[in-house]
C-alpha cells in the first residue's frame, strides 16, 4: 500500500511540474509569424512614411523552431541605396526568442534589447502583447507597434 501511494504521489507531482513549465505564456500559437514594424524608437514618421512610398517594409518574423529574423522586405535596388543613409534598417539580422510565463518573451541574437530599467528582469526580455493581428514589443527602451503580414 505504501508503494503505491508514492507512486501516485510521485505522479502528481510529476504532472504539476509538466503544467508548470512552458505552458503559461499567453503568447503560444500566437507569435508565430511574419510582423511589419508599424511604429517604434529609432524610426521617424518621416522615415516610415518613406519606406511605404518606396514599398520597403520593416519586420519581425517569429519561426516555430524558437528562431527570430529581424530585417527589410524590399527590391534589391531599393536596399543598395537605403544603405548608403541608414545601413542598420537594411541589415538583416537572426536571433532566438523562448515565450516565457504571461506575456514575456526573452529575445537574443537581433541587436541590444534592454530590460526594464528598474531591474525587475534581464537584457533581451520584452513584454508582448497579441491581440488579433497585432502586435505591441515593449521594451526599456520602447514600443514596437507590429501588424501581421499576409
Amino acid at each position: 500500500m505504501l508503494y503505491w501511494s508514492r507512486a501516485v504521489a510521485l505522479g502528481l507531482i510529476l504532472a504539476l511540474a509538466h503544467f508548470c513549465t512552458g505552458c503559461g505564456s499567453n503568447n503560444a500559437g500566437k507569435i508565430e509569424g511574419k510582423w511589419k514594424i508599424a511604429s517604434g524608437p529609432g524610426l521617424t514618421d518621416g522615415e516610415l512614411q518613406a519606406l511605404e512610398w518606396l514599398k520597403a517594409t520593416p519586420y519581425m518574423e517569429f519561426k516555430a523552431d524558437g528562431t527570430v529574423v529581424s530585417g527589410l522586405d524590399a527590391r534589391p535596388d531599393v536596399i543598395r541605396s537605403m544603405e548608403k543613409h541608414r545601413k542598420n534598417l537594411t541589415q538583416t539580422q537572426t536571433g532566438t526568442y523562448k515565450l516565457l510565463s504571461g506575456n514575456n518573451v526573452q529575445l537574443a541574437g537581433i541587436g541590444e534589447v534592454k530590460g526594464p530599467s528598474d531591474g525587475t528582469a534581464k537584457a533581451g526580455r520584452v513584454a508582448v502583447v497579441i491581440g488579433g493581428d497585432s502586435m505591441t514589443l515593449t521594451a526599456a527602451d520602447g514600443t514596437l507597434q507590429l501588424t501581421r503580414m499576409k
